[in-house]
This record gives C-alpha cells, sequence and structure tokens, in this order.
C-alpha cells in the first residue's frame, strides 16, 4: 500500500479528490543535514535494520543514513548526528510515516488500527499523539489547516 494509500485510508473525513501533491512532495523529503537529501525508502530499510537489532542506535541509523559527523573546526555542535536523529523521530511521527513504515513491517500501531468513522469531525487532540495543528499530513491533504504565517492583527 503506498503511503498516499495509506494516509487517506486512516483519514476517512478527508475527501477522496482531495489534492495530493504536497503530501507526496514532503513525504518523498526526509529532514535535510548540511543541504543533503535523504530518500524515504533509504529511511525505511535503515528503521527495518534498527527494528531487527541490526542498527543499535538512531544515532548510527542517521550516520548510515548520510548524515555526516560534526565538522568541530568549522563550530558544528558535538551533538549534531543526535539533533538530526531527534528531528527525525518528530519527522516520522507528525507525518505518520512511522505508522505507515510499522504497517509495513506488519506491526499494529493505533493510527492504522484505530480509524475515525468517516462522519467524525477532526479532534484538535489529533491523533496518534500528534496535535492536529502539527499534524504535517492532514495539513499537506487540508491547506486549510495550515497555521497562518506572520503576526496577528488587531
Amino acid at each position: 500500500m503506498p503511503m498516499l494509500t495509506f494516509i487517506m485510508y486512516c483519514n476517512p473525513a478527508v475527501a477522496s479528490g482531495t489534492d495530493s501533491a504536497e503530501l507526496r512532495k514532503i513525504f518523498r523529503a526526509p529532514p535535510k543535514s548540511d543541504n543533503k537529501s535523504f530518500s524515504t525508502f533509504t529511511l525505511f530499510e535503515l528503521i527495518r535494520k534498527l527494528e531487527n537489532k541490526e542498527i543499535k542506535t538512531w544515532a548510527q541509523l542517521a550516520i548510515d543514513l548520510g548524515v555526516e559527523p560534526p565538522a568541530l573546526e568549522k563550530g558544528q555542535s558535538a551533538q549534531k548526528v543526535q539533533q538530526y536523529a531527534v528531528r527525525l523521530k518528530r519527522w516520522l511521527h507528525a507525518m505518520h510515516v512511522d505508522a505507515f513504515f510499522e504497517y509495513l513491517l506488519n506491526k499494529p500501531h493505533v493510527y492504522w488500527t484505530q480509524i475515525p468513522s468517516p462522519n467524525e469531525p477532526a479532534s484538535e487532540l489529533g491523533r496518534d499523539g500528534v496535535a492536529a495543528d502539527e499534524d504535517l499530513a492532514l495539513r499537506a491533504l487540508l491547506p486549510e489547516t495550515r497555521p497562518k504565517r506572520g503576526r496577528k492583527k488587531g
């Protein structure tokens, strides 16, 4: 099941004809490091290795993904790899890519095992621990849910 089909299945309140170009774009764009882009498929393969204990830590996963160790002489943080791993995990969760990967690995996950009914209004509390205003997948599908930029007038 492709990621787009998975997200639509898990969000039956989203109309089937909804433009999904933005969702596809951001699904293919895990966080960058040093302007270096990474493949979502490679990320899945590495997470599978992490699940199988072939990779021991998220920091090692980040290095195997292609994150360069810090260049201390350039003033980069000694925590660069760990900081990237935290950003990556946040992105995986906010995009529900973690739930999709668990689906592919045949591991139950509340995002796809507890699907709201089609007429159930979206909860501001969100789903799977992701607040509605931080749900990158839904924000990509429903532009009206994206936060407004700039200062509030008034």
